[in-house]
Formats: C-alpha cells, structure tokens, sequence
C-alpha cells in the first residue's frame, strides 16, 4: 500500500504505481482528511483516525498483511499504524 506525505494524494504515486503493479496487487491510499478524501467537519484529523480510516480499509478491501511504502506523513501514519497493528503489517 502507498501511502501519500503531507498536503498531497495518492496522485504523488501516479508513475510509481504502473511499474510496482506489474508483479502484485498494489494499492495508493489518501489519508484521511487529505488528498482525496471526503471532509467530514464533525471528524477530526488527528492520528488515531486517520489509523482507524487505514484499518477499515484494510479490514474491508485487501483482509491481509500489507507492506507500506510512504513518503514524509506516509511514514509516521506507517510506522504508527505498525506499532498499534503489528499483525496487519509484513515487512
């Protein structure tokens, strides 16, 4: 899964994603309240939603493990969402 930086979208990864899905099922990923993603102003953005949006897709569209690949924000969503659900994260 790709996941975007800050003040960006999963459009960060429009070249990437064509030469990485060309040898196994590749998915880029708006974090929530970025990009994308719809603005709900009765939901804040802060870190545990934002891992709870990467959980629910997770749970609901890919159901296993996955590797993360990120830039900037990416990295700390990754690296929180790993230390919190360490079963859903492969290296």
């Amino acid at each position: 899964m790709l996941l975007p930086g800050f003040d960006s979208s999963l459009l960060e990864f429009r070249h990437l994603l064509p030469l990485l899905a060309t040898n196994r099922e590749i998915w880029a990923l708006d974090l929530f309240g970025f990009g994308f993603t719809e603005y709900l102003p009765t939901i804040a953005v802060n870190p545990y939603n934002i891992r709870q949006h990467l959980l629910s897709i997770l749970k609901s569209w890919i159901t296993r493990p996955i590797i993360l690949v990120c830039a900037s924000l990416g990295g700390a969503v990754a690296l929180d969402f790993a230390l919190h659900h360490p079963r859903s994260v492969e290296c």
